[in-house]
C-alpha cells in the first residue's frame, strides 16, 4: 500500500455545521481533525468490515462488545488525545 497524506480543508455552514457539532459533542472530541478521522473509520466500518465478517463468519456483535469494553477503560484517555 502505497503512503498518502491527504490534507482536507472545508467550510461547513448551517445545518451541515450544526450536524457536525453535535457528532463533536456525542463523543466528546475536542478536535475538529478527530471526528473527521473517527467518521472515516467508522464508515468504512459499517461499509466494509462489517459485510467481509458476515461473509468470513466473523461477527460484527462480538467486535463492537470488545471495542465497547476498551472505550470504557479508555474514555477519559481517547477524549484527552484531542484536546492538545
Amino acid at each position: 500500500m502505497v503512503d498518502i497524506t491527504k490534507k482536507i480543508h472545508t467550510e461547513l455552514k448551517r445545518l451541515l455545521s450544526t450536524r457536525f457539532e453535535i457528532i463533536k459533542s456525542s463523543l466528546g472530541i475536542q478536535n475538529d481533525a478527530e471526528v473527521i478521522r473517527y467518521l472515516i473509520q467508522y464508515y468504512y466500518r459499517k461499509k466494509y468490515e462489517e459485510r467481509e465478517q458476515i461473509i468470513k463468519g466473523k461477527s460484527p456483535k462480538e467486535d463492537k462488545e470488545m471495542i465497547d469494553k476498551i472505550m470504557e477503560k479508555y474514555r477519559e484517555a481517547i477524549k484527552r488525545l484531542g484536546e492538545d
